[in-house]
């Protein structure tokens, strides 16, 4: 019989203590019908402090809490991953809420398929959206692969490289990650077992337009055969995006953040038309 993989979980954070602890303490080996001695949990803090360590250790002192690299969400998943000891990594978010069994669902897919190597879980929205410039990367299908919720051996991570640190943002780092898993012909089954509440949130502003819009120049520089179109690709998605959540949508919520969103969505057209950044390297130490 083959023996039970062991999974490290990491959540990055950057000083969001009230997200974390829900998050932490639906972790629970009683929640998550798992045993303790078969998980570790990481969490990898890009503003770091001595309360956020002092109250984590009081929800659960088998944590390991480091701080992190201050260089993004990228780079702070990939100093987690240097830190694992596990066989397999599950990340998470730290505003996700994992619901009961998701770490044994994830354990039990393994199990079931031994030549596969990346699992990605469920994502639903937490609460009702109340305004079209509200936002959740909602997930119930599978094919997308979000970094907030997904599962992959840790050798794998490690010959992938890890995330791109290059996109700087929490913006299409695992859109870019899932793209060079494709590349490499890797299967990625969905388990909907395995699955997280994400709540809601304001779409964020124009200085993370500005962020969005080069990491996605970025990442077109880098999947060049992704790009045919250019900008055209853009002004489809603009134009795809109003429809729905404008047009579509937006009586349900009587055009509250119409406004808004249409002028984060031109915004972003705009940056988009610009020149693509250049490719870099990028690494990650192996533990």
């Amino acid at each position: 019989m083959k023996p039970h993989p062991t999974l490290s979980v990491i959540i990055p954070t950057c000083g969001r203590l009230e997200f974390l602890r829900a998050c932490l303490e639906r972790l629970f080996p009683a929640i998550q019908n798992f045993d303790r001695s078969e998980y570790e949990i990481i969490v990898t803090d890009d503003r770091s402090s001595d309360s956020t360590r002092e109250a984590i250790s009081t929800i659960d002192p088998l944590i390991r809490y480091t701080s992190g690299p201050t260089r993004g969400p990228a780079a702070n998943r990939n100093h987690g991953a240097a830190l694992a000891s596990g066989e397999w990594l599950v990340f998470l978010d730290d505003d996700c809420v994992p619901e009961p069994g998701l770490l044994n669902a994830y354990r039990d897919r393994i199990l079931q398929n031994h030549q596969s190597r990346v699992f990605e879980g469920r994502i639903s929205a937490l609460g009702q959206r109340t305004a079209i410039d509200q936002e959740a990367p909602i997930n119930e299908q599978g094919g997308v692969l979000w970094s907030c919720n997904f599962c992959i051996e840790r050798n794998l991570f490690v010959e992938m490289g890890g995330f791109d640190e290059l996109f700087t943002g929490p913006v299409m780092e695992d859109v870019d990650f899932r793209q060079r898993l494709l590349a490499r012909k890797e299967a990625i089954i969905f388990v909907q077992q395995a699955a997280v509440l994400h709540p809601w949130r304001p779409r964020r502003g124009f200085a993370f337009v500005r962020l969005y819009a080069q990491a996605r120049s970025y990442f077109y520089s880098k999947h060049s055969s992704l790009n045919e179109g250019g900008w055209m690709i853009h002004l489809h998605r603009f134009a795809r995006g109003v429809f729905k959540n404008v047009l579509k949508e937006g009586p349900r919520y009587h055009f509250r953040g119409a406004m808004r969103y249409c002028c984060l969505e031109l915004y972003t057209l705009f940056l988009l038309a610009g020149k693509p950044a250049t490719r870099r390297p990028n690494t990650i130490s192996s533990p």
